[in-house]
C-alpha cells in the first residue's frame, strides 16, 4: 500500500478512537466505549466502520475480568504509511523512519551531507518496504528556514545549502519539509519533553554557542525572514566584553582585535560544557545563560525557558535553578527556568514526531 492509497477520512469520534489505540495500544470496545463516553452500541458500529476500512484490525480475545464471553481487543493498523525524520549535517545524514504512531523502525546515519534521497531510500530498502510506501519527511537542518521553507543561512556553513525541498519532496514522492534543527527541539520538548505543559515557551541551545526557538501555541515563531530565535548573531556593545567575563581564549577573541564585536554565541565559549560541574564554573556559566534569557524575558516574555543542548543537558535541575536565581538579579520577572526533559536525539525525534503527526492528519483525513 502506498502512501496515497491509505488516505481515509474519519469522523471527530473515529479519530479519538483510532488516536487512543495509537498513544495506549490495544483495547476491547467496552473500554473504548468507557474511555470516551459512548454507548456500548455505538461504539461497536464505529469500531466495525474502522475495521472496514482497514484502519483498526482485531488482534484477539484477552481474558475478561467481567462476566461473559472474553473481549475481542483491537489496535490500529500504524502500517497504512511510513514517515522519515532526517537530521541533516554538513557531513552527515541521519534517518529514522516510523510508523504511523512514530514509532521508529529503521535508524540509519550516512556520511554524505547532500544525500538525503540516498539516505532515506536505503533505509527503506533494508526495511524490505516500498518507496511508495513514504507518506510525510520532515528535515532538521542547523541553519535558517526562510518563509518559503528553504534554508537561506547555515551555521559555520554559510556556502552550504540542501537541495531545495520541492526537488526533494519529487524525488521522494511525498511532502517534505525542512525546518530549523532548535526549531523541532522545541517542538519536541511541548511534545514529550519539560514543556508539555506549556503553550507559549523558549528553548535555549546551549553548546559552544547560544541558539533559541520560541514556541507560540504549538507553532514556531519564525519572524519575517526565518531568523527569530537566531540569537547567536546577535552582537554585543564592545564594552559588554568585559562586564560578561567572557574569556578570550575560549574563541580566539585576540585574533579578531580588541575592537572585535562580541555575539551572543562568543558567550559561553568551549570551556562551558566542562565548567558546568564546577562550583565556581556553574556559577559563572549560569551568569552568562541569565544574562541571554533576560533578553528573550523582556522581548518574548513567555511561560517558561528550557535549558537544552549538551550544556543544559549536563546542568540539569542545579544549572536550573542558578539561572533562575542570577535572572531574578536582573529583571523585575519571575520566569519558570528548566531543565530539558530530552536525550541527545532531541532532533531527529522532533522530526519523526512531527511527520507522523502530519501523516495520520493526511491518512485519517482530520
Amino acid at each position: 500500500m502506498t502512501g496515497s492509497d491509505a488516505r481515509r477520512r474519519l469522523s471527530a469520534n473515529e479519530r479519538t478512537v483510532v488516536d487512543l489505540l495509537l498513544a495506549d495500544g490495544p483495547a476491547s470496545r467496552v473500554d473504548l466505549a468507557e474511555r470516551i463516553g459512548m454507548s456500548r452500541a455505538s461504539l461497536n458500529e464505529l469500531v466495525a466502520r474502522l475495521v472496514a476500512s482497514g484502519v483498526v484490525e482485531p488482534v484477539g480475545e484477552v481474558v475478561s475480568t467481567r462476566r461473559g464471553p472474553n473481549a475481542v481487543h483491537f489496535r490500529a493498523v500504524t502500517e497504512l504509511a511510513l514517515a522519515a525524520g532526517v537530521e541533516l549535517m554538513p557531513g552527515t545524514v541521519r534517518v529514522v523512519v516510523a510508523d504511523l504512531a512514530g514509532r521508529a523502525l529503521a535508524d540509519a546515519t550516512t556520511f554524505d551531507r547532500h544525500g538525503v534521497v540516498d539516505a532515506v531510500r536505503s533505509v527503506l530498502r533494508d526495511l524490505r518496504v516500498d518507496e511508495r510506501a513514504l507518506g510525510r519527511v520532515v528535515v532538521g537542518m542547523p541553519g535558517v528556514v526562510g518563509p518559503d521553507g528553504e534554508a537561506t543561512y547555515v551555521w559555520g556553513h554559510p556556502d552550504w545549502h540542501p537541495e531545495p525541498v520541492a526537488e526533494l519532496a519529487r524525488r521522494l514522492g511525498c511532502p517534505v519539509q525542512v525546518e530549523n534543527d532548535v526549531n523541532l527541539l522545541a517542538l519536541a520538548e511541548g511534545m514529550t519533553g519539560n514543556a508539555s505543559d506549556r503553550a507559549r515557551y523558549t528553548v535555549l541551545h546551549l553548546a559552544e554557542g547560544v541558539r533559541a526557538a520560541t514556541i507560540l501555541d504549538g507553532e514556531p515563531l519564525r519572524g519575517a525572514r526565518g531568523f527569530a530565535g537566531e540569537i547567536g548573531l546577535a552582537v554585543l556593545p564592545v564594552a559588554s566584553r568585559a562586564a560578561t567575563g567572557a574569556a578570550s581564549d575560549d574563541r580566539g577573541a585576540d585574533d579578531r582585535g580588541t575592537d572585535a564585536p562580541l555575539r551572543l554565541q562568543d558567550l559561553l565559549g568551549r570551556s562551558a560544557l566542562g565548567r558546568v560541574d564546577e562550583r565556581g564554573g556553574a556559577d559563572a556559566v549560569a551568569r552568562r545563560i541569565a544574562e541571554v534569557t533576560s533578553l528573550i524575558a523582556t522581548i518574548l516574555d513567555p511561560e517558561c525557558v528550557v535549558l537544552g543542548g549538551p550544556v543544559g543537558a549536563a546542568g540539569g535541575t542545579d544549572l536550573a535553578r542558578r539561572v533562575r536565581a542570577e535572572l531574578a538579579s536582573l529583571v523585575p520577572i519571575d520566569l519558570d527556568v528548566r531543565p530539558t526533559g530530552l536525550g541527545a536525539d532531541a532532533v531527529v525525534d522532533g522530526a519523526v514526531a512531527i511527520a507522523a503527526a502530519r501523516l495520520r492528519d493526511d491518512v485519517y483525513g482530520t
